[in-house]
């Protein structure tokens, strides 16, 4: 599986911001929440880096795993149906 970098990720939601939600706007109040959005993303986006190795907060491992469970046995009930 291919990961992309986050300069990309967050680019790509810059891009959708500005290119696809933000001409949908009519209202300028909207369109200024949009603006400041892709500001603070471009500006994140410099000062964030990946951590796949990071240790989970406690209780966040078996979090994840009932979530995924749970997302599972939907998925499941969906096709069944």
């Amino acid at each position: 599986m291919m990961q992309n970098s986050l300069d990309r990720l967050f680019g790509g939601i810059c891009v959708a911001l500005r290119e696809d939600v933000r001409p949908a706007l009519e209202d300028r109040y909207a369109q200024a929440q949009i603006d400041a959005a892709i500001e603070l993303l471009a500006n994140i986006a410099e000062h964030v880096a990946w951590k796949p190795y990071a240790p989970l907060p406690a209780g966040m491992r078996e979090f994840h795993a009932a979530e995924h469970a749970r997302f599972t046995a939907a998925r499941r009930r969906m096709r069944d149906t």
